[in-house]
């Protein structure tokens, strides 16, 4: 087998492990549209959302995925232990915003930062006061 092929094989069974380890995980889905979700292992939480997050972080970590509005939310719950920011080298100059804009500062202190493939800076920090 050439070594190109041996390398795709490599990455395809490396990306079944990661699409089957988090088709297992639990997810909860947070929307106040949605009756139900599909996707195997998902909940939906509509209510109360801060409160359901407090006692999810009692028993496991909880990684918000692509949802700015609900990291303003926890951020103004103090429910935020750790960002992970992706960094592109592209300004496109809109989109949405993650960052709360009322004017309260987050101080934050990076603990890690990596330099990923094709440019994108991994930045994962944590509030200065942890």
């Amino acid at each position: 087998m050439s070594p190109s092929r041996q390398s795709h094989n490599r990455d395809r069974r490396r990306r079944r492990r990661t699409r089957d380890k988090f088709n297992a995980m639990p997810k909860y889905v947070v929307s106040t549209t949605l009756q139900h979700a599909d996707w195997n292992n998902s909940t939906i939480i509509a209510d109360d959302v801060p409160g359901r997050v407090r006692a999810l972080r009692e028993r496991e970590n909880v990684i918000v995925w692509g949802s700015p509005t609900l990291v303003r939310m926890l951020m103004a719950e103090n429910l935020v232990d750790e960002y992970v920011l992706l960094v592109s080298p592209i300004v496109l100059g809109q989109g949405k915003k993650t960052l709360p804009e009322d004017g309260t500062r987050h101080t934050l202190r990076i603990v890690e930062q990596r330099l990923l493939d094709g440019g994108m800076l991994a930045l994962r920090m944590t509030p200065a006061s942890v």
